[in-house]
């Protein structure tokens, strides 16, 4: 008998479908310039390739049906970091219908319902070219406060966020702007952003028929970002 034969697949479709939440899902492909470089170095990154790939990988966005949802679970492990408080760290369970959304190595998902929301407070150094600044965490959802002691700026007048899956980061559209290289506060709320994990990966369980349906593994929490406003 195969052992990953469940004959309540529907049962966790039905699951699923009652308990499961909204996602975006970023699809992993490995990078041309990973076929170049040493396979023992693991220095690529956006900023040495030209195709702004991650550790060898680039990440393309899926579209999804309507009302596709999955089951994420066990999301609770958070540590400590010295700039942003209380952030999320280890790794979550991710129960999915394999005939909708099949998962595979480093792909990523983004939890983007509002109860998922989570409240970060950034310093932000001011850059010393452009009119931009880039935030530790991509995927910001909206943008709470932005503060210099006493003078506070507001977005559409003073400033607009441009985020996604990768990069998150302020336009300044104004004179009235924090000076350049000083610090400023700003406090957003973002979605939570999981890896799959390479050792977790498993053949998809089945139903009677054989029909590989449900897939259960385990998603990494993605770490801050420590680039532009993370300094």
């Amino acid at each position: 008998m195969n052992d990953f034969i469940d004959i309540d697949a529907e049962d966790t479709r039905e699951l699923v479908q009652d308990r499961g939440e909204p996602f975006a899902w970023d699809k992993a492909h490995p990078c041309p310039c990973s076929q170049s470089k040493d396979a023992e170095d693991e220095s690529t990154d956006a900023e040495s390739c030209e195709f702004g790939c991650e550790n060898g990988f680039l990440f393309e966005r899926q579209t999804l049906r309507a009302g596709i949802v999955a089951i994420v679970t066990n999301y609770n492990k958070t540590v400590y970091h010295p700039d942003f408080g209380r952030v999320p760290s280890g790794t979550a369970d991710w129960i999915g219908m394999a005939d909708e959304v099949r998962l595979g190595d480093r792909d990523r998902i983004t939890l983007t319902s509002d109860a998922r929301a989570e409240s970060v407070r950034e310093l932000v150094k001011r850059s010393v070219s452009g009119d931009y600044d880039s935030l530790a965490h991509p995927a910001v959802l909206r943008v709470l406060e932005v503060r210099r002691g006493t003078t506070a700026y507001t977005r559409g007048t003073h400033f607009t966020l441009e985020s996604n899956a990768q990069d998150s980061r302020l336009k300044w559209l104004t004179p009235t702007r924090p000076p350049v290289g000083e610090f400023y506060s700003i406090e957003y709320e973002k979605c939570p952003r999981l890896q799959v994990l390479m050792d977790s990966l498993r053949p998809a369980r089945g139903n009677m028929a054989g029909l590989k349906l449900v897939q259960r593994l385990k998603l990494t929490i993605l770490p801050l970002i420590e680039k532009g406003g993370a300094q």
